[in-house]
């Protein structure tokens, strides 16, 4: 018998508790082994309320994704720059924080899971898109602050953005996926990110 919750549909923590029992049994038993009706169990509420707040075991999958993601953006990342030393410095942190949260083993297995499915789903592929695409958005203020206080070039900040990922991770994401490469530790992503910091600076002078 599923225990129901007293708590209304549209609730945020409802959400929540669908998308945290989600994750944890697709990290246990994975994408095909997880059933709605264990996730309405493990959460606490009917197979009903599971479906009005997501259409599909797919969306719910492509939501964890999205909360994942947004775990992964570094908390300082709007943190404003008005010397090159702290331009810099906000960098760092923001690359060291990246690859560390990235490199979860948790992280790692939901986007394997999500890859995997989205073969056979457009909208999911759009949010493993999507959700990739927000380390750059959550870079973005830091860098219009650094652009106001003439620290940096007047390239477009989605470029300068890009540059600075993909000189963070080069071919690393995907090693990791597929664990033909091991997870940076805290060393290895501060010495990445200081790598990253420095070639963007040089790529991109005031």
């Amino acid at each position: 018998m599923i225990y129901r919750v007293p708590i209304p549909l549209d609730s945020d923590r409802l959400r929540s508790r669908l998308l945290e029992a989600a994750s944890a049994l697709f990290l246990e038993r994975g994408y095909a082994g997880t059933s709605t009706l264990a996730i309405a169990t493990r959460a606490h509420v009917s197979k009903r309320d599971l479906y009005v707040a997501f259409p599909s075991k797919q969306a719910l999958l492509g939501a964890c994704l999205t909360e994942s993601a947004m775990r992964v953006r570094p908390p300082d990342a709007a943190a404003e720059a008005h010397t090159p030393a702290e331009l810099a410095a906000a960098l760092d942190r923001f690359g060291t924080q990246l690859l560390v949260t990235f490199g979860r083993t948790e992280t790692l297995a939901l986007y394997r899971l999500a890859i995997a499915e989205a073969m056979r789903a457009p909208d999911l592929a759009r949010m493993v898109a999507a959700a990739s695409g927000q380390a750059a958005d959550a870079l973005a203020p830091l860098l219009r602050t650094a652009q106001a206080a003439g620290l940096l070039g007047d390239a477009p900040v989605p470029v300068i953005a890009q540059d600075f990922l993909a000189l963070l991770f080069g071919p690393l994401p995907l090693g990791m996926l597929l664990r033909a490469d091991p997870n940076p530790s805290a060393a290895e992503a501060a010495d990445r990110a200081q790598h990253a910091t420095a070639a963007v600076l040089r790529l991109y002078p005031p």
